[in-house]
């Protein structure tokens, strides 16, 4: 059944890249990242875009507090439904 929704998964990928225009973020082992672009880019790309590489970049030291906060927020807020939908089945 993985096979299936994987294969499926990779066929959806690849017919974005042909037909619409698609970016793709890759980040290795060591975390360098590479960006590819297939056809220009839609404000709304760039939009997310400039959002991620001020996240993953060389950022402030307010900002990464922040950040710190959002994601300790984001864990325990998911801990928290989890909590409740095991109560709930």
């Amino acid at each position: 059944m993985l096979d299936k929704v994987t294969q499926d998964l990779a066929a959806d990928i690849l017919n974005n890249i042909e037909n619409q225009s698609a970016v793709i973020l890759y980040i290795d082992k060591e975390g360098s990242v590479i960006l590819l672009s297939y056809d220009e880019m839609t404000s709304i790309q760039k939009n997310i875009l400039t959002r991620i590489m001020i996240a993953i970049g060389d950022s402030s030291f307010v900002f990464k507090i922040f950040m710190f906060f959002e994601m300790l927020l984001s864990k325990l807020d998911f801990s928290i439904k989890s909590l409740f939908r095991r109560f709930k089945k």
